[in-house]
């Protein structure tokens, strides 16, 4: 029997619990459904249809609460409650947080996981980000940087314009001299230099600049004047150098024993100690002498306009004189033309330095690298892999776990709560999650990834991230976003569960559906990529290693004389040695200092070749291996200055078919070739190039090679240490084997592959956490089907296999998909880069795949597996009569 009063009551009933109605306002609602009830009962209907009608025609509780809540806020400030609704709402939001902290702590081992896997992707996005903010901002921290310009010259090589930084050494004072709008003009150039510290040789680099150098540039000096740069036997040293040499210990007015070039030695006096550099210096230095030094040292001559400094910094008088200053420079053309016919220059220009141009990477020689558009891509989208795994990671993990809420959400809607107030429960539960995975990602980003990037890359990040404000900012946005990201569709499709349907038992969850589905398939594609792509790295250094260098390596010892005159004395004695095979000098030694010249082939194009400068001795030494004609003879002293030994590609790069007693034109002199060597390596992660090793005049070489018996090398390094002491007591002996030339360069490769493995490892780590969470939810909820299963006979291993057959098919789905993916984008990436570096790398085979698909699905195979007791340890019996 329907009663009217009933009806009413229960439809009155949700409206009190939604904040936009007051009283007065279900009131005014009730008599207006009253009198709609009793119009339709007068015309004919029955009570329980014109009550129907009546609530229908009103519309459902979230349309009326949309309508009166845009004039909720106008009717509190008018009742002058705004006090009050503010406590109440504020009660609201820390009774949400409460509930929250509560179901996230009931629900441990998936908010573990999400906790976990958002961390260290939010740690991946801070340490990128502070990384990208700190290369954006290179140098940016000098007081005129507006100003403050660096000079660049373009040059037509083979038909392509090329941009460099050098710049002719006399072009600095005639700027200031010149141009009006030139305030200060400052070179800047480097040479090598052996410093003698007690018993310690250290291999540095000093910087010769002008005297406006510290009026151009905001480096200040925390000992000593900038006057320093006056005195030629004066040297001022970064506080990083400072530390190294001098320790705790004040270094002002202590004297060190340098040596330029391998040729000069002088004894200077530390004259000052500048401040530590900023975060974000991108020019490095470690000494400062002045500009004039060079010429007293023999090192430079002050009006060769062919030679051409590391870089000239601009002072222009105002922000916009740059345009101006590079069409006034056209005047120094045709003296530098005059000068260096081989390198005409076709213009001058200039960028900012404190803010370069887009294309600034492009730039030859620059004396601060800028920012590479490249590595920032690879950068972000590393950043955005990682972020994409954990929210996919959290959207499945959370769908899977509706299951346990499903009474939670019918209950709450039964008793009148709306959608909104659902969906605003879930978020603040999301929101609440991502705080803890934000604290725990900067923390491990300070104290774990940004070690671990301060190791592997050349540029020192520095996370204070409380003293900026830009920081901060970027935190509350990527806080936004992932909690949107992440929340945003599992609150939505939770809150639209309707109570009939989940109390009947009819509530079809997500675990099934397209959506889910495809987040865990792309997770593990992200995943597969990244291992693959670290397997790869991997096998690719072991190859690198193990590549033939063209000669054997494992029974030559090198020498770095500190000065070219120890060259004569020492290699005399050495070859007395009965273990000493033979002993050959060079000015550039292979897999050390390659030399660079300017090819011309017989189309009339140059092709940038490697340059060795060798004695008659250093060839056979080295034990290159001779393809046709013959090594250089010390008995034919006319050859010196005039032959060249070229290797297989300098042939292939010439398109000779007949090499021996060509001749070739490497810059302005021409050689005749007399021997042809296989190609060797001169560098670790480069193909072998085209090369020429030419027999030099010089009778001194800062290399010494020795090449010794097969058991001699430790008794020949003991006796060139004996004789060292007696030649050159003062100094210590600078020497290495030659099979550990490329040791830096290995462990600087390998670190940067033990890095991506770090990212592969965590990648994967985040997806399979994600798998075991949605394993163990699937097994919960299948608990009974599992139960009647094993009643029947089923073994575990086929139980396993059915329960997780979905996940099985997705994995192998991600395989192929990144499988492609990586395919093409490893030789797409190797066609680029090979237009401009002739980078080294092991053929593309089916090996690194097949590794890297026994990786994922072996971890896989433990996250799924280790669900196994559930099934073994579940009792059919208890399962089914709803005890398990």
């Amino acid at each position: 029997m329907f009663d009217l009063e009933k009806a009413i009551a229960a439809w009155r009933h949700p409206y009190t619990f939604a904040k936009a109605f007051s009283a007065r306002d279900i009131d005014e609602m009730e008599r207006h459904l009253r009198d709609q009830v009793e119009e339709l009962v007068q015309a004919g209907a029955s009570p329980e249809s014109a009550f129907r009608q009546a609530v229908a025609e009103m519309g459902p509780l979230d349309a009326a609460t949309r309508e009166y809540g845009k004039v909720w806020w106008r009717k509190v400030r008018h009742r002058g409650a705004v006090s009050h609704e503010a406590r109440a709402m504020y009660a609201m939001a820390r009774n949400d947080v409460r509930l929250a902290y509560r179901n996230l702590w009931r629900d441990r081992v998936p908010s573990a996981i999400n906790i976990l896997g958002l961390s260290i992707a939010l740690g991946c996005c801070i340490t990128v980000y502070v990384f990208l903010a700190t290369w954006y901002s290179l140098d940016s921290f000098h007081a005129q940087g507006e100003r403050l310009l660096l000079a660049q010259h373009v040059v037509e090589r083979n038909g392509q314009s090329e941009i460099w930084g050098s710049m002719p050494m006399p072009l600095g004072p005639a700027l200031e001299a010149d141009i009006p709008q030139v305030e200060r003009a400052v070179r800047i150039n480097r040479a090598g230099v052996s410093i003698r510290r007690g018993d310690e040789l250290f291999d540095e680099a000093v910087t010769f600049v002008d005297i406006g150098f510290f009026d151009a540039l905001s480096f200040p000096l925390a000992s000593g004047t900038p006057e320093a740069l006056r005195d030629p036997s004066a040297v001022l040293l970064s506080e990083p150098m400072a530390r190294r040499l001098f320790g705790e210990a004040d270094p002002v007015g202590e004297t060190l024993a340098m040596t330029f070039d391998r040729r000069v030695r002088r004894t200077v006096t530390v004259a000052g100690v500048l401040q530590p550099f900023p975060a974000n210096n991108g020019f490095r230095f470690d000494m400062l002498m002045g500009f004039d030094t060079q010429y007293d040292l023999g090192l430079a001559e002050r009006d060769d306009w062919r030679t051409q400094t590391s870089g000239l910094f601009v002072l222009a008088r105002t922000a916009g004189d740059a345009a101006s200053i590079a069409e006034q420079m056209n005047r120094y053309l045709p003296v530098q033309h005059a000068a260096n016919s081989e390198w005409p220059i076709q213009s001058f220009g200039f960028d900012t330095f404190t803010a370069p141009s887009s294309d600034a990477f492009r730039i030859r020689g620059r004396i601060s690298e800028p920012a590479d558009p490249a590595l920032t891509v690879l950068l972000v989208l590393i950043a955005a892999f990682m972020l994409a795994l954990s929210v996919f990671n959290y959207i499945n993990i959370t769908l899977g776990s509706a299951a346990r809420r499903l009474k939670e959400i019918a209950l709450r809607k039964v008793i009148g709560g709306n959608r909104r107030q659902l969906i605003a429960q879930f978020m603040t539960e999301n929101v609440l999650l991502c705080l803890m995975a934000l604290a725990i990602g900067i923390a491990l980003s300070r104290l774990a990834m940004v070690p671990l990037f301060n190791a592997t890359f050349v540029l020192n990040l520095d996370l204070r991230f409380w003293e900026h404000l830009g920081f901060w900012a970027f935190l509350v946005g990527l806080l936004a976003f992932v909690g949107i990201a992440s929340g945003a569709y599992p609150a939505l499709y939770i809150a639209s569960f309707e109570p009939v349907a989940i109390f009947r038992g009819r509530q079809r969850l997500a675990d099934n559906a397209w959506f889910t589905r495809a987040c865990l398939t792309f997770q593990f594609v992200l995943a597969f990529i990244t291992v693959i792509m670290g397997v790869v790295l991997t096998l690719n250094s072991r190859y690198l290693i193990r590549q033939d260098w063209g000669y054997d390596p494992s029974h030559t010892l090198v020498f770095e004389l500190e000065d070219i005159s120890q060259y004569q004395p020492f290699r005399d004695a050495l070859a007395q040695h009965a273990g000493v095979l033979s002993v050959g000098g060079a000015a550039e030694h292979i897999g050390r200092t390659p030399g660079r010249a300017e090819l011309r082939r017989p189309d009339g194009e140059t092709t940038p070749v490697l340059r060795y400068d060798v004695d008659s001795a250093y060839v056979q030494t080295l034990g290159l291996r001779l393809r046709e004609g013959r090594l250089f003879d010390p008995g034919r002293t006319g050859e010196a200055g005039r032959a060249v030994v070229v290797n297989d590609r300098f042939v292939r790069a010439m398109g000779w078919a007949n090499p021996l007693g060509q001749t070739v034109r490497l810059d302005t002199t021409v050689y005749a070739v007399v021997g042809v060597v296989e190609d060797f390596s001169f560098f670790l992660l480069a193909e072998p190039q085209p090369a020429a090793l030419v027999a030099s005049p010089a009778t001194a070489f800062p290399y010494l090679t020795v090449r010794v018996r097969d058991d001699a090398l430790a008794g020949v390094e003991a006796y060139a240490e004996t004789v060292w002491k007696r030649l050159y007591p003062e100094s210590t002996i600078s020497k290495y084997r030659q099979a550990t030339v490329f040791d830096d360069t290995y462990q600087q490769y390998n670190s940067v592959t033990q890095t991506f493995n770090y990212i592969a490892g965590l990648a994967l780590l985040i997806a399979c956490m994600g798998l075991f969470g949605l394993a163990s939810q699937n097994i919960a909820r299948r608990m009974k089907e599992i139960s009647i299963r094993k009643v029947v006979g089923a073994s575990l291993g086929r139980l396993t296999i059915l329960i997780n057959r979905r996940f099985l098919v997705q994995l192998a789905v991600a395989a192929g998909i990144a499988t492609a993916l990586c395919i093409l984008g490893i030789n797409l990436l190797l066609g680029v880069v090979r237009e401009s570096v002739p980078i080294a790398h092991m053929p593309l085979t089916p090996l690194p795949f097949l590794v890297a698909y026994a990786l994922v699905l072996g971890t896989t195979a433990l996250a799924i597996g280790s669900q196994w007791h559930k099934i073994a340890g579940a009792n059919p019996a208890d399962v089914l009569r709803g005890d398990g």
